[in-house]
C-alpha cells in the first residue's frame, strides 16, 4: 500500500493520503461484512442446537438448591450502580 501510494500524481504531488483513505474505508467495509456473516452464522448455529437449554436449566436449578441448602438465611439485596 505504501509503495503504491508514494508514486507521484500527474501534477507531481504524492498520492499517499488520497490512496490510503479509500483503501482503509474499503478495508473496514470488508471487515464489517465478514463480521456480519460470522455473527449470523454463529446465531444460526446456536438457534439450531436446543439440546443445551434443558442441561443449563437443570444446572441452574441444582445451583439454586445447593445455595439454599448451604445458606438458608441469606437474603438478596439489589445492587445500585
Amino acid at each position: 500500500m505504501l509503495v503504491a501510494g508514494r508514486r507521484h500524481g500527474v501534477r507531481g504531488q504524492m498520492r499517499t493520503k488520497a490512496f490510503r483513505l479509500p483503501f482503509l474505508v474499503a478495508y473496514g467495509a470488508r471487515i464489517g461484512e465478514r463480521l456480519a456473516a460470522a455473527s449470523s452464522s454463529a446465531t444460526a448455529e446456536m438457534q439450531g442446537d436446543e439440546r443445551l437449554l434443558p442441561v443449563l436449566a437443570a444446572r441452574n436449578r441444582a445451583a439454586d438448591e445447593a445455595f439454599a441448602r448451604l445458606f438458608p438465611t441469606a437474603v438478596g439485596t439489589p445492587l445500585v450502580a
